[in-house]
């Protein structure tokens, strides 16, 4: 079992290490500690959940690179990168009370409650509920409510968005193969938008929902890449987000599935798609929650 991260050469392992225990081992250590689910882990991370899946002990203990680790802290700010990787420390930093309450309150759980609410509805049901949480009990323990798993059982199936899945599979089915006249195999879909198709597979069999990143893919302009990308009409689109993310009319999915590219080349291209995959994650990030509360 390897016991270091890696990025493209293995970094060295601090003396303080705790025997017996890896980066993977660690990893289960913060899942089990805050009792939650890969699936939960990789929706804050971004990433699709084999992702976080195959990093830990039981997968197939994928090496944890440096890239993967950053990430890792990005989306959960209050773990110790330094025990992550070798050991040294505590699993989570040692944050004042004015640290754990700004991280409460710039969290999607804490800014979705209403300001007030009758007690009766439970310690955490409103924002002042929270706010007098945060004076009483263990950071833990709020943590543990904000990452824990929506369902007693935490199975796959029950926390995947299945509409989106199933609105995955018909981008495929509206697309034509590699060769020409021929369907849209999932290993042709993969090509097109660069991914493997072990990620096409576990989505459209609902294993997974899609990642940002995945998403992201979608909505690419492939045009200068001959080959790539999905095309409506023998042109270049992009999926259109309203119809993949929101409540959109079903019945009308070939005319409302695509848009074409719109945005112009000039200096501010870059800052524009920036400023839409960002709004992207957000809008993505709120649909998951709201189907992993349902």
């Amino acid at each position: 079992m390897k016991k270091t991260m890696t990025s493209e050469a293995p970094m060295k392992v601090s003396k303080t290490i705790k025997k017996g225990k890896s980066p993977n081992e660690r990893l289960e250590e913060f899942r089990s500690t805050l009792q939650t689910s890969d699936i939960i882990i990789s929706l804050h991370m971004g990433l699709g959940v084999s992702s976080v899946t195959s990093h830990m002990p039981k997968g197939s203990n994928r090496s944890i690179s440096i890239d993967w680790l950053n990430k890792f802290e990005q989306a959960f700010p209050f773990i110790n990168k330094s025990y992550m990787l070798d050991g040294k420390g505590e699993l989570f930093l040692k944050w004042s009370s004015k640290e754990q309450i700004n991280f409460v309150h710039s969290t999607e759980w804490y800014k979705s409650k209403e300001k007030a609410v009758p007690k009766t509805k439970g310690i955490y049901a409103s924002q002042d509920l929270v706010n007098i949480a945060l004076k009483k009990k263990p950071f833990l323990e709020i943590l543990i409510e904000i990452y824990k798993k929506k369902f007693g059982t935490g199975l796959l199936p029950t926390e995947v968005n299945t509409v989106i899945c199933k609105r995955i599979k018909a981008i495929r089915e509206s697309q034509e193969g590699r060769v020409s006249g021929s369907k849209c195999t999932q290993e042709d879909f993969a090509k097109m938008l660069n991914v493997t198709r072990s990620m096409i597979v576990s989505i459209e069999l609902a294993r997974q929902s899609p990642s940002t990143h995945f998403i992201q893919r979608l909505g690419h302009d492939f045009s200068n890449e001959p080959g790539m990308g999905l095309k409506h009409k023998g042109k270049n689109v992009r999926v259109s987000y309203d119809w993949l993310l929101e409540d959109c009319d079903w019945g009308k999915e070939k005319n409302n599935m695509f848009k074409s590219h719109g945005v112009e080349v000039d200096d501010d291209r870059y800052e524009k798609l920036e400023e839409e995959h960002r709004v992207l994650k957000e809008k993505y990030f709120n649909l998951m929650e709201k189907t992993l509360n349902q």
